[in-house]
């Protein structure tokens, strides 16, 4: 190969591949969201601030019980003087006439690995009362 082709294979290349990489939605009902980014979860906008506590039993550790995980959420639309509101990953909390919750939360905890916040991803539900 001559030296062109060297420099111009990888330019050619690289918008073939770059169809290869996706990212798929899966449309479960589940609203997924990393920390500081806003999403509209059901119509109302949610965005995780801050991880409170991840006491989850890493994978492959038998433990006690299986831990929790809390964080703080800032509800759009919501009184700016409200401050954040503080969900508990399983349990609904009562807001702007409906149940919010967190219902899952990625990666797991695994034994001798430290998870960092920008790393977690939350997923949450609203669910609007009749």
């Amino acid at each position: 190969m001559n030296r062109i082709s060297l420099i111009a294979a990888p330019l050619l290349l690289a918008p073939l591949l770059a169809g290869c990489v996706r990212f798929q939605t899966v449309k479960d009902g589940i609203t997924r969201a990393r920390i500081d980014e806003p999403v509209a979860v059901n119509g109302m906008q949610v965005t995780p601030t801050r991880l409170v506590e991840d006491s989850r039993c890493p994978i492959g550790v038998q433990c006690i019980s299986a831990g929790q995980v809390r964080i703080a959420v800032r509800i759009g639309g919501a009184d700016p003087g409200a401050g954040p509101v503080e969900l508990t990953q399983g349990q609904p909390a009562g807001i702007a006439g409906g149940a919010l919750e967190l219902v899952e939360v990625y990666p797991e905890r695994r034994k001798d690995w430290t998870l960092y916040p920008d790393e977690y991803r939350f997923g949450f539900t609203f669910t609007r009362r009749p």
